[in-house]
């Protein structure tokens, strides 16, 4: 039997049988022992080298994140790939989705910062000793879950009352 895991950041076919034992992916006409299998919709796009920034389809977002990754880049003096992955957040998605592409929860992890950049929402979660993380980028038009984007506008101006130092 062939299969691949499932990796944030891979391109996987917009629905497609997992199979929850083996909790990888399967080609098409493969047989399996396991009968609890659950579709995978792609959940969010992931951005975790420069090749991959060419399926950001909004051209704002591109020159977003391409600026944070310039910005990065330029702080470290050194690629940011392998530092920062960039997550976006696609219609559809769900709090429960959401969390587990990051591998954590997103409401539950302390935040390094969360602002509201007008077409989306900027949240940076700093994973490592050396500062390395994930930026996280909740678009704020229809087909982004209404609870998520309240949350978020919420974490702003919780934010602005109480600036961390």
């Amino acid at each position: 039997m062939t299969r691949e895991p499932v990796r944030a950041g891979s391109q996987q076919p917009e629905s497609q049988p997992i199979c929850v034992r083996h909790g990888g992916l399967h080609n098409p006409g493969d047989k399996c022992q396991h009968i609890a299998f659950h579709t995978l919709r792609t959940a969010m796009l992931v951005i975790s080298e420069a090749a991959s920034l060419s399926r950001v389809q909004d051209p704002h977002l591109h020159q977003h994140i391409a600026h944070r990754a310039r910005e990065i880049e330029d702080d470290l003096g050194d690629a940011w790939e392998g530092f920062v992955r960039f997550f976006v957040v696609e219609p559809d998605d769900t709090t429960a989705r959401i969390d587990e592409t990051l591998g954590f929860s997103l409401k539950g992890r302390p935040r390094e910062l969360i602002e509201d950049l007008g077409l989306w929402f900027e949240i940076v979660f700093v994973l490592s000793d050396d500062g390395s993380g994930v930026i996280v980028l909740v678009p704020m038009h229809s087909g982004i879950d209404a609870a998520l984007l309240h949350w978020c506008a919420e974490q702003v101006a919780q934010a602005r009352e109480s600036p961390q130092p």
